[in-house]
C-alpha cells in the first residue's frame, strides 16, 4: 500500500493528468510494437502520452477549461488492482469500481483449481501489496516440468529481490513488474560441470509500452502483450519453472550447457526508470477500436500508475545471483548455481525489441558487473532478430551522397543525408530524419514517459539526452564498449512490416524484399570494413569485436513471410544454419547457428561475419550460402 504522503502526491498527479488531453484524431503507429500487435517487429516501441478522453455520453459536457474527473477505477494502485476490480464487478455488479474497496469474495486463482490469487475482505490495492511484499510460494504455481531436483534443461523460477542492490530494504519498491507484481527470473546451473560464464536473456514478448496502450495492451491485448507486462497477471499468473530452449537449453550437446542460463519472465524493459501514470477505462477509444477489435468502446476512464523500473529490475536479478536465494534452486539449502561475483564472462541476451533497451542500458549494467565480480570481468552482449534499416546507413541513398559514403564515416548528425527508396506507391512520403529521436518526437516521447536511460558515453560525446543517443543503432554502432554478436536474418518478416523509426511518415512501407535488403546488406559490409577504424566515434573497436550472422532464409520465389524474425527461443531454429562454399560449389564448412554462437563465446569463431550475399565474395573467393549444403548464393 502506499504511504499517505505517496497516496497524496499520486492523487495530486491523477487530478493534473485528468486534465490533459490527447488528440482522437491520431492515428495508430504501426511501426510501434505494441501497435502492431505483433513480437516486437519495430525498432521502436510506445505510445506518446495520453488519448482522447472518453466520458459517459449522458454526462453533461465538461467546459473547456475544466477537467475530466475520473470515472473508473478510483483509487488503484497498479494494474494488477484495476484488474481484480474488474473481475470482481464481473462476479457482482454492484461491487463498486474502486480499489480501497473491500472484496466481497476471492477474485482469482493462482493455478487451475489452486489457491486465490486475492481474498475476501482485502483492497485490490491491499491485495497487489500483500503479493508484492510476500509473494506466493513457487509451489502454489504450476510447476510445468518441475519434480524433486529438477530434471537437467528445466529452469527453475524465483522472485528477485525489492532493491536494485539485491536486498529488501529499500525504502520504495525498486524492482516491479509494469502492472506491480514483483519481478521473476529462471534459471538453471550449466549442465555440462561448473562453469563461470553466464548468460542473462531478455526474450522480446511485446514491448514495452507507454501511455493508453498500456492498459489496452493490458486489458485487452494479446497475451503475450498482456503477460509481458506481469508475473502473476490476474488472467494468467506465472509458471513456477519452464523448460528453456534455444540458446537457453541444457541439452548437454549444445553449447549452451556450458552456461549458466538466467531467463527473465518478462514484465518490463532493461533501460527504464519511471513511474507513469497511465489512463484506464472500460473499453478503448473509437480512434484504436479497430486495433482491439473484440474490446467495447470506452464510457469512463481513469488513471493508474504504471511502473517502468526495467533498469532496477536487472540490476536487482544481477545481485540476486550472488545470495542463496538466487543460488539456490530446488531450495535444499544447497547452491546449484555458483555466485555471479565470480563470474569470468557474462553474456547479455535480447531479442527483438528488448535488444533496443538491452543495447541502450548494456554499459551501464557492464559497470554494474564489475562491481559485483570485479574489474576484469568480460561483457558482451548478444542481439537475436533486430538489425534493421538505420539511419546512419540512410544518407547513402540521398541525391548529394559521396559515392564512397559509409554509415560509420558520414552519420546523421554530420551528413545530415537521409532518404528511403521509391516504394512507388504515388505517394511522396520517402523523406527522412532524427526527428522520432529528438525532444518531442514520436519515439522519444515515449522514451521520456519510461524514463528509458540512454548510454553514458554516447552523452558525453552528443550531450544530454541528445538525438543520436535515442538512436539505438547509433550507439550500437558508434558507443556500446563491449563485443556485440548479432544475429539476424537479411529480410526479418517482422520488421520489414513497418516503416523505419526514421521515417518521416509512418505509414511508409517497404516495396519489396529486395529493396528492404539491400539497406540491411549496405550497412552490415559498413560494420565490416570500418568498425575497426577510426570512422567509430569511440574509436577503432578492436578486430572481430563486432560479429555478424546474416542468413537469408527466404529464397527467391517464395513468399516474404518466410523470412525469420527471432531465433534464440527456439531449438528449431538455433539448429538451423549457413554453410561456407568454393566458387565452384563445394562445402568448406557447415555450421549451426547454435554452433556459432557456442564458438563466439569461446572465442574460437574463425571468421566473425557470416552474410550471404551473390554480389560480394570473401578475400579467399568462398561463399556462405543459407542451409547446410551448397548452393549458388542469391
Amino acid at each position: 500500500m502506499l504511504e499517505p504522503t505517496q497516496r497524496t502526491f499520486l492523487l495530486l498527479a491523477l487530478s493534473l493528468m485528468a486534465g490533459c488531453g490527447g488528440d482522437p484524431r491520431e492515428p495508430a503507429d504501426a511501426s510501434r510494437p505494441e501497435d502492431a500487435r505483433v513480437d516486437g517487429g519495430a525498432d521502436d516501441a510506445g505510445g506518446v502520452g495520453e488519448d482522447a478522453r472518453v466520458v459517459d455520453l449522458d454526462a453533461p459536457a465538461p467546459s473547456d477549461d475544466a477537467p475530466v474527473p475520473d470515472s473508473y477505477l478510483l483509487h488503484c494502485e497498479s494494474f494488477f488492482a484495476a484488474r481484480i476490480v474488474e473481475r470482481a464487478t464481473a462476479l457482482d455488479a454492484s461491487f463498486p469500481s474502486d480499489c480501497d474497496e473491500p472484496l466481497p469474495r476471492n477474485v482469482g486463482l493462482l493455478r487451475m483449481g489452486g489457491d486465490a490469487m486475492c481474498h475476501a475482505g482485502e483492497s485490490a490495492n491491499e491485495c497487489r501489496t500483500r503479493v508484492y511484499e510476500t509473494p506466493p510460494a513457487l509451489d502454489a504455481l504450476d510447476q510445468a516440468c518441475w519434480s524433486g531436483a529438477g530434471p537437467a534443461g528445466c529452469m527453475r523460477a524465483s522472485y528477485v529481490p525489492r532493491c536494485a542492490d539485491g536486498s529488501d530494504t529499500c525504502a520504495e519498491d525498486e524492482a516491479v513488474c509494469q502492472d506491480g507484481t514483483r519481478p521473476m527470473v529462471y534459471a538453471e546451473a550449466a549442465t555440462a560441470g561448473p562453469s563461470d560464464v553466464w548468460l542473462f536473456h531478455l526474450g522480446g514478448e511485446g514491448g514495452p509500452c507507454s501511455g493508453p496502450k498500456c492498459w489496452l495492451n493490458y486489458r485487452y491485448g494479446e497475451p503475450e502483450f498482456a503477460n509481458a507486462m506481469s508475473t502473476l497477471h490476474p488472467d494468467n499468473p506465472a509458471s513456477a519453472a519452464h523448460r528453456g530452449a534455444g540458446i537457453l537449453s541444457g541439452d548437454t550437446s549444445l553449447p549452451f550447457a556450458r552456461l549458466n542460463r538466467v531467463q527473465f519472465e518478462r514484465c518490463t524493459d532493461a533501460a527504464s526508470t519511471l513511474v507513469e501514470i497511465a489512463p484506464v477505462g472500460n473499453g478503448v477509444t473509437p480512434d484504436l477500436a479497430a486495433m482491439f477489435p473484440d474490446a467495447p468502446l470506452a464510457t469512463a476512464l481513469g488513471h493508474v500508475p504504471v511502473w517502468h523500473h526495467g533498469f532496477d529490475t536487472w540490476r536487482a536479478t544481477l545481485w540476486h545471483m550472488t545470495t542463496m536465494a538466487g543460488r539456490d534452486r530446488d531450495g535444499d539449502g544447497a547452491p546449484e548455481l555458483p555466485s555471479l561475483a565470480d563470474a569470468r564472462l557474462v553474456i547479455l541476451s535480447a531479442s527483438s525489441d528488448a535488444s533496443n533497451w538491452v543495447t541502450l542500458a548494456a554499459d551501464r549494467l557492464a559497470a554494474e558487473l564489475r562491481a559485483i565480480a570485479g574489474p576484469d570481468v568480460e561483457v558482451r552482449l548478444m542481439v537475436d532478430g533486430m538489425f534493421p534499416p538505420m539511419l546512419d546507413s540512410a544518407g547513402r541513398y540521398a541525391v548529394g551522397a559521396p559515392p564512397s559514403f559509409d554509415m560509420l564515416s558520414s552519420p546523421y548528425h554530420e551528413s545530415g543525408l537521409c532518404a528511403l527508396p521509391d516504394n512507388h506507391d504515388g505517394i511522396d512520403n520517402e523523406s527522412c530524419s532524427d526527428a522520432n529521436y529528438a525532444l518531442g518526437g514520436r519515439l522519444r516521447s515515449a522514451y521520456e514517459a519510461r524514463g528509458v536511460l540512454f548510454d553514458e558515453s554516447c552523452e558525453a560525446a552528443h550531450g544530454p539526452r541528445a538525438a543520436e543517443c535515442a538512436d539505438r543503432n547509433h550507439t550500437l554502432v558508434h558507443h556500446l564498449g563491449m563485443p556485440v554478436l548479432v544475429l539476424a536474418d537479411q529480410e526479418d518478416n517482422t520488421v520489414s512490416d513497418n516503416a523505419p523509426s526514421h521515417a518521416s511518415d509512418l505509414a511508409y512501407h517497404w516495396e519489396s524484399p529486395a529493396a528492404y535488403r539491400q539497406q540491411i546488406l549496405d550497412e552490415a559490409w559498413d560494420v565490416v570494413d570500418h568498425w575497426s577504424t577510426a570512422a567509430r566515434e569511440e574509436g577503432a573497436g578492436p578486430e572481430g569485436g563486432f560479429a555478424l550472422i546474416l542468413p537469408k532464409t527466404r529464397r527467391e520465389g517464395e513468399p516474404w513471410g518466410r523470412a525469420t524474425h527471432v531465433r534464440a527461443h527456439s531449438d528449431m531454429e538455433m539448429a538451423r544454419g549457413m554453410t561456407l562454399c568454393t566458387p565452384g560449389g563445394m562445402r568448406v564448412q557447415s555450421a549451426t547457428f547454435a554452433q556459432m554462437v557456442g564458438a563466439w563465446i569461446d572465442d574460437t569463431l574463425p571468421m566473425t561475419y557470416a552474410i550471404e550475399d551473390a554480389s560480394r565474395s570473401l578475400p579467399s573467393g568462398n561463399v556462405w550460402v543459407t542451409g547446410a549444403s551448397c548452393r549458388a548464393p542469391e
